[in-house]
């Protein structure tokens, strides 16, 4: 009810949430705060979170996600 009030659907607090989430895992490893994240869809906002693991660089973070779109 109280997400109703607000305007939210449950499914848009949960976005909000998982890319609020890769931006703090972000600042975090990297020390970068970007509004990169609000561009990603839903798909690789999950993938980010899983290669945020492997990757050493913003950059390669980046690169890494930018490969599935071509």
């Amino acid at each position: 009810l109280f997400v109703q009030i607000i305007g939210f659907t449950s499914e848009e607090g949960l976005e909000k949430g998982r890319k609020s989430l890769l931006k703090s895992l972000i600042l975090h490893k990297y020390g970068i705060d970007d509004a990169w994240v609000d561009a990603l869809s839903d798909q690789q906002v999950d993938e980010a979170v899983i290669h945020i693991l492997e990757c050493d660089t913003y950059e390669a973070l980046k690169d890494r996600l930018g490969e599935k779109e071509k």
